[in-house]
């Protein structure tokens, strides 16, 4: 059970792009703390911790669904942690960031996340939020 040469290739470039380009990491990981910053000021449950891929709590599966689609009709792709898969008991919306976005597109994606959040009565209308 091999992995496939394109997996092998492109985890081989990443790692050869981390070791010649150092500051990607400080980006990545910047990043990472401003999407938290964002989604946790909004009023959203989050995961423990900052970084790379930040997850969102949520009460029940269909509402997790819900706003998953809605996320993607608003062109933001986050991945759907559903039960029994997550650590917690409940799903999760797992983003994901990387050195390559825009502190501008963090602030786009947290918008959609807030009003969608709010539409769907996951934050509060009150809530100081990036929209």
């Amino acid at each position: 059970a091999s992995l496939p040469p394109g997996v092998i290739a492109s985890v081989t470039e990443a790692l050869t792009q981390l070791e010649t380009r150092p500051e990607l990491l400080g980006r990545v990981n910047r990043n990472g703390e401003h999407l938290y910053s964002a989604l946790a000021a909004a009023g959203f449950t989050l995961g423990p911790e900052p970084g790379p891929v930040v997850s969102i709590q949520l009460e029940a599966v269909d509402l997790a669904v819900v706003f998953w689609n809605r996320l993607l009709d608003a062109g933001i792709y986050v991945n759907l942690a559903l039960p029994p898969a997550p650590p917690t008991d409940g799903p999760l919306l797992r983003t994901s960031v990387s050195a390559a976005h825009e502190p501008e597109d963090i602030d786009h994606a947290v918008a959609m996340f807030c009003r969608i959040g709010r539409d769907l009565g996951v934050i509060a209308k009150s809530e100081i939020t990036a929209d």
